[in-house]
């Protein structure tokens, strides 16, 4: 009898262990989810491949002989004009982000007000970008500028992956009237002021190659913010995203951008209960070329990866 009053009474401070530890550890975990930052690699993905085409397309339509590049256009040597301009993807011209062995091209169809603005849509064969269930096809209406800070291309969340059919008709279909209408929305320089980032409500991106520099050597510098809303059966999320003073140079490091600052804010509400996961993500990105960015600080559901690094996976 006394043998099982000392089990009991040895194993009440257990229960009693057992009873704080869960509730305390289901504190830990609801603090200590890995933040989604699908948004600002999405956003990635689709600004570097675009800025390099606009980059390569510009110095074809400015008379360049590139490799792997050709050229069709309505006037041979004057502005306006529609052109089309085809760029091979492989491994020796790869894109700036994703594989290097893909197979594909790239087709910029343009209406140029002159050798240095145009607007178009670009569309992607076989390159293989892709970001989860997400594989980028085109990207409709790009205004393209160039002058001596490097090639400009913008383009909003919506923009992306249109109807290929009907964007490639729209696009052939535009006159100078709304081109110069389209370019005169466009900033003439990258701001630099956070407060501008956050209210930007599309991607802006410079490719900038060094002196003498061949395509592909380009540095990008990106900047912007957009939003995003998400519904299906189980779950509603909205998302916001903002880029400022980041940059990249894919023929250093193909991984990562080497600095600037990223902002993801996620809510999402999911499953039958309307369970509600949130938190806002701050990253930062170092020179080492790692693939990973680091966690500057977070909040709400990510507090806990404050200082932690998080994959990019911007080479898949």
């Amino acid at each position: 009898m006394k043998k099982k009053q000392l089990v009991l009474v040895l194993s009440i401070p257990l229960l009693l262990f057992s009873a704080c530890t869960n509730p305390l550890q289901n504190i830990i975990d609801l603090f200590n989810k890995t933040p989604e930052i699908d948004a600002f690699t999405r956003a990635v993905k689709v600004s570097l491949p675009l800025a390099y085409a606009a980059s390569v397309a510009m110095d074809a339509m400015n008379g360049a002989v590139i490799p792997g590049v050709t050229v069709l256009r309505t006037s041979p040597d004057s502005f306006p004009c529609t052109a089309i301009v085809t760029i091979a993807v492989n491994s020796s011209h790869p894109l700036p982000v994703g594989s290097t062995s893909v197979n594909g091209d790239m087709m910029v169809a343009a209406l140029w007000s002159d050798s240095n603005a145009a607007v178009g849509s670009v569309f992607f064969t076989n390159t293989n970008i892709k970001d989860g269930t997400f594989t980028l096809k085109n990207v409709a209406f790009v205004p393209m500028v160039r002058d001596t800070s490097g090639t400009m291309v913008v383009f909003a969340s919506e923009d992306v992956n249109a109807d290929s059919a009907a964007t490639l008709s729209a696009t052939l279909a535009l006159t100078d009237a709304a081109v110069k209408l389209q370019l005169d929305g466009l900033p003439t320089s990258l701001p630099t002021d956070s407060s501008v980032a956050v209210n930007q409500t599309a991607w802006i991106t410079i490719a900038k190659r060094p002196a003498g520099g061949a395509p592909g050597s380009e540095t990008y510098s990106l900047l912007g913010a957009s939003q995003r809303l998400g519904v299906s059966p189980s779950t509603t999320e909205v998302v916001q995203a903002v880029m400022l003073g980041v940059k990249m140079t894919p023929s250093v490091c193909r991984l990562n951008p080497d600095s600037g600052y990223a902002m993801i804010r996620d809510i999402k509400i999911q499953g039958a209960n309307s369970n509600i996961e949130m938190g806002t993500t701050i990253l930062t990105f170092k020179s080492a070329c790692d693939g990973r960015a680091t966690i500057l600080l977070a909040t709400g559901n990510y507090l806990a990866k404050t200082g932690s690094t998080v994959p990019l996976n911007l080479d898949k």
